[in-house]
């Protein structure tokens, strides 16, 4: 298993968990991780990436609220992975202007 999946799999059990009980600084901490995957994914899976960060922004905007019972725990859960993919998202697009404009 590398270091891709370890903190892919991580992200997605710190946002279920944070899903369901509070946890200090689990925003960070994923927004950190996905700062970190986006430095060490390959770039071809990069417009996915950005595309998912964007639909998961939309979705995590409390419209799961609506659903009975677990509303609230899967706007947690898709707002974690959110912050996550948005992490990721920033790395990529900062490489990816820095190898356009570098000197």
């Amino acid at each position: 298993m590398n270091a891709e999946k370890i903190l892919g799999l991580l992200a997605m059990a710190l946002s279920v968990v944070g899903g369901f009980v509070v946890i200090p600084y689990a925003g960070l901490a994923l927004v950190v991780i996905g700062l970190v995957l986006g430095a060490i994914i390959d770039r071809e899976g990069s417009v996915r990436i950005i595309a998912t960060a964007i639909v998961l922004a939309g979705a995590a905007s409390h419209s799961l609220d609506a659903i009975p019972v677990v509303g609230a725990q899967l706007s947690g859960i898709i707002g974690g992975l959110a912050a996550m993919s948005a992490g990721a998202s920033i790395t990529l697009i900062a490489h990816n202007m820095w190898m356009r404009f570098k000197p």
